[in-house]
């Protein structure tokens, strides 16, 4: 794929134009001078948009976060998919938006109140011939009120002209001028309509916002909480006070019970009435509970081991929001209010559970199940892409008692942290397996053709691999800690900058050569370097990119595999007619 940024009119490819989206200097600097002629701000989405079947077609757009969906439609529309007037809808945390032509108004719903940093979702046009996207916010800025409501800052192009995945279908015609209105610097303004989004019936499936507490509500925790996540919990803390897991369902929405029901494992037809559907969940809801809690990590299980403590209620910090929103997530623990305060409370059927489970058995389980999933973290950071019938193998060398793999994605999704890259599994046809694949990987098959079929698979120990799926790991290691020393001993760089770079290149290093990354980074220092100084920028980066666990080296480092040349050919006697292994 190749794409171009509307900014500085840089060559971009997939691998880097999520990156260059959210750090284009010359847009930077142009938002900055808005600002000195308009001190005023407003926040504004970077949304990438791809076509669901084939990444070759990307578009990525600022977008006012104060606008509705309707304003997102329309821009897809005009600039990607209209043909002959079809429905669309959006899909987004599971709730589907409408289009507005049957007069419910479901697109009314602003961005602000649904959308979020690093969330993904998806659109449909046509629900015949359909064509799907995807989106996902990557980013959150701030702009001046003169800065355009909405502009294409990047766009991939096709023998040098605007194209969209829609072509050949139905009536569709590409305009390569649909884009000019949309272009950077534009002064269009929209329009928000004042209609409400209806409420789609007794099923309750959108959002709505006629609750005047409930605007309240979120216009108060927006003043006072920029943190991404309290912008999620913000949402939640209108609950209602209760340890009575049934009065808690029947207070719910039949989306929100949906979303309980997914939390808990529980297969629940979503076809069933409200009040069906709260009650199948209320016969299932302590077997399921007892289920989960049994999959839970020693950090998880310290929450509520701490509200157990508390008679059942945890107030909300700010330095494990990361924890309470997963425990939320997985329908332990419900957020609420008292006297102002924030605050979980945990069911009295889940107390019951945890202290009938007090035993050493239990505990034991507990332990087990924080080790495997620090070293399948462990195995996702070096290899980028693991096979899950090798995850089995390796934890059950480790003395890891399980029934099946099954068990162990299980224990493994229930911990997952919410604020990062989710990873996820994938069945290859070709290779007649399942793959649980790194959550930064966006093509895991780009992965899986780079990988060196004639290496094995480096081996490290249980303790090493638990450190190393740690999600701070690099940035404390030894390796880590040296580079951010030497790059602000080079550069003039902030420590938070020392820190991005650091992960930065040693993601980038899992798609190309130390030698092209280093070249980049010279070619992009302004100042003229004398030899000396290039060769000390050189080593420098080398030095950390050389032992960076590579995916496609199955988890060998380029010193590792050196060394392994250098011993082949001490073997073959000098051999020059020794293969290379990279």
């Amino acid at each position: 794929m190749k794409a171009k940024c509307y900014y500085c009119n840089k060559e971009l490819t997939e691998r880097t134009i999520k990156r260059h989206m959210k750090n284009c200097d010359t847009m930077k600097k142009k938002i900055s001078e808005e600002f000195e002629e308009n001190k005023s701000k407003r926040k504004q989405y970077i949304i990438s948009i791809k076509y669901k079947y084939c990444k070759d077609y990307c578009i990525y757009i600022s977008i006012d976060a104060a606008l509705q969906l309707c304003h997102l439609d329309q821009f897809i529309r005009d600039v990607w998919v209209e043909c002959c007037g079809h429905l669309s809808e959006f899909i987004i945390d599971g709730m589907r938006y409408l289009d507005n032509s049957d007069g419910n108004y479901q697109m009314n719903v602003r961005l602000k109140d649904v959308l979020y940093s690093g969330l993904k979702f998806e659109y449909e046009y046509d629900f015949g011939s359909t064509t799907y996207l995807t989106l996902e916010v990557i980013d959150e800025i701030e702009v001046s009120k003169k800065h355009s409501q909405i502009e294409i800052i990047a766009r991939n192009n096709e023998e040098g002209r605007p194209n969209s995945p829609r072509e050949g279908e139905c009536g569709y015609v590409c305009d390569e001028e649909a884009e000019n209105m949309y272009l950077p610097g534009n002064n269009v303004k929209y329009k928000v309509s004042k209609k409400k989004p209806n409420i789609y019936g007794d099923d309750d499936m959108f959002i709505h916002f006629d609750n005047e507490d409930y605007e309240q509500l979120l216009s108060d925790y927006k003043e006072n909480m920029d943190n991404e996540i309290n912008n999620i919990l913000m949402k939640l803390f209108n609950g209602v006070y209760s340890f009575d897991i049934k009065e808690i369902i029947d207070s719910y929405t039949k989306n929100q019970l949906i979303r309980l029901a997914d939390g808990l494992n529980l297969t629940i037809p979503q076809k069933l009435k409200k009040k069906d559907f709260a009650e199948k969940l209320f016969d299932e809801y302590e077997k399921a509970a007892q289920s989960v809690i049994s999959n839970l990590d020693k950090y998880r299980y310290k929450l509520l081991s701490e509200g157990m403590k508390k008679k059942g209620i945890i107030k909300s910090k700010e330095d494990r929001l990361e924890f309470e929103i997963s425990m939320y997530n997985l329908g332990l623990i419900f957020p609420t209010k008292d006297n102002g305060m924030r605050l979980f409370t945990i069911p009295k059927v889940v107390q019951d559970i945890i202290t009938k489970n007090d035993t050493m058995n239990f505990r034991r389980k507990i332990k087990e199940n924080t080790e495997m999933v620090q070293i399948v973290s462990g195995m996702l950071y070096t290899y980028g892409v693991v096979g899950c019938s090798e995850i089995e193998n390796t934890l059950r060398e480790m003395g890891y008692g399980f029934e099946n793999i099954v068990e162990v994605l299980r224990i493994f999704e229930t911990n997952k942290r919410v604020a990062l890259p989710l990873d996820y599994i994938v069945t290859d046809a070709n290779k007649c397996q399942d793959f649980l694949v790194n959550g930064n990987i966006e093509d895991y098959k780009v992965i899986l053709d780079l990988i060196d079929e004639n290496l094995p698979m480096q081996k490290y120990s249980k303790e090493k691999l638990m450190m190393m799926g740690k999600d701070d790991y690099l940035q404390h290691s030894l390796l880590g800690e040296n580079f951010k020393d030497d790059l602000l001993t080079l550069f003039c760089m902030s420590k938070e900058d020392a820190e991005e770079y650091t992960e930065m290149m040693a993601l980038d290093v899992q798609y190309r050569s130390p030698e092209e990354i280093t070249e980049n980074v010279l070619n992009g220092i302004d100042a003229e370097l004398e030899n000396y100084e290039q060769r000390m920028v050189s080593n420098v980066i080398n030095k950390f990119l050389k032992n960076i666990p590579l995916w496609r080296l199955k988890g060998f480092t380029i010193n590792e595999i050196e060394k392994r040349e250098e011993k082949l050919k001490e073997k073959n006697n000098g051999n020059n007619n020794v293969i290379r292994l990279f």
